[in-house]
């Protein structure tokens, strides 16, 4: 979890960041409400710890200034003010919980975990991803039951990925969760963190998880479940983007592999009768006059290429096998 410490008050601030460094945060401190605008400008954090009195602005006004630039990281405001009123104008300018000072280190921590886990979609304190289970109160990771040990910098790379599912994430977003810009290692550490990561999720029975996307950085998604995918799929998806450097190569690549992607055409055929008819003596397919999808023959085409390109040799047999019943080989 990063987080960004907004407390003019140096002894206090010293204290709240041990506390949080210690319970795996990372953590960078603004002493000033400008300072805090600008950070939360330019980086991105898990949640904002904000003081209310500070030297140059309010903190009311720190929160009002975030979401008028439509700044959604969420925002615990740690007060010595007691007053409803007070607690009720901070929740009114868009803060998420207010807590006063002095405050109990458990229950601050649980609520940030709370607030952070709410922002990112998740109600439940232990996240589910496929297999994967990530208890974000005790840093546990297991695999369909079984216990992965890993260390602290792989655990907030998973929970990371697990919070932002879906996202592609850079290495410089990674080296900024994982040291807040402070005495950053190179940035090839990442990769050498997610092989291993990979690695011992693999052993588990979680492999595939994490997928590379090349020249942007990593993400991670729901596991593959074979679903059929439409057929321009097969072949659009690869080529997204126009470049081979942006091609997805794990998880999430539309070829995952010759049996895959044959299994998936041959399931959108066998769904197609009721939906599509087969026009002329190419096999191609019209969907209602909306959209045109390339035919069988593009389709597997486009897969014995990738087979051929990418030395899946073990699966191209099934490939051919495959093209051959469909009729559509060469």
């Amino acid at each position: 979890m990063r987080v960004l410490l907004v407390e003019d008050d140096l002894t206090a601030a010293h204290g709240i960041s041990l506390m949080l460094r210690s319970a795996g945060a990372v953590v960078e401190h603004a002493e000033t409400g400008e300072e805090a605008i600008e950070l939360t400008r330019h980086y991105e954090y898990d949640i904002v710890l904000l003081d209310v009195i500070l030297p140059d602005v309010e903190g009311y006004e720190v929160v009002r200034r975030m979401r008028i630039a439509r700044n959604d990281t969420p925002v615990l405001i740690l007060s010595g003010l007691s007053r409803p009123q007070d607690k009720v104008k901070g929740l009114g300018l868009g803060a998420d919980d207010f807590m006063t000072k002095p405050f109990d280190k458990l229950e601050l921590l649980a609520r940030m975990q709370a607030i952070t886990r709410r922002s990112k979609g998740f109600s439940q304190p232990t996240l589910r991803l496929g297999a994967i289970e990530l208890n974000l109160d005790s840093r546990e990771v297991t695999v369909d039951g079984q216990e992965v040990h890993l260390t602290g910098k792989e655990y907030s790379i998973l929970e990371l990925l697990v919070l932002r599912k879906g996202m592609v994430l850079t290495k410089e977003a990674f080296l900024n969760h994982l040291y807040g810009g402070m005495d950053e290692p190179e940035m090839s550490v990442v990769g050498t963190y997610i092989g291993k990561l990979r690695k011992k999720l693999a052993s588990a029975g979680a492999d595939n998880l994490i997928g590379t996307v090349w020249g942007r950085g990593y993400m991670i998604r729901e596991p593959f479940e074979g679903m059929p995918l439409e057929p321009e799929d097969l072949n659009n998806q690869y080529n997204e983007t126009g470049s081979d450097d942006e091609f997805i190569d794990d998880a999430y690549s539309p070829i995952v592999s010759a049996k895959q992607s044959v299994a998936a055409l041959l399931g959108h055929l066998r769904c197609s009768n009721e939906k599509r008819n087969v026009e002329g003596s190419d096999n191609k397919f019209s969907d209602g006059g909306h959209r045109s999808l390339i035919s069988p023959i593009r389709s597997v085409s486009v897969l014995l290429g990738f087979v051929r390109d990418k030395h899946l040799e073990p699966s191209r047999g099934e490939a051919m096998q495959t093209a051959g019943k469909l009729g559509v080989a060469g």
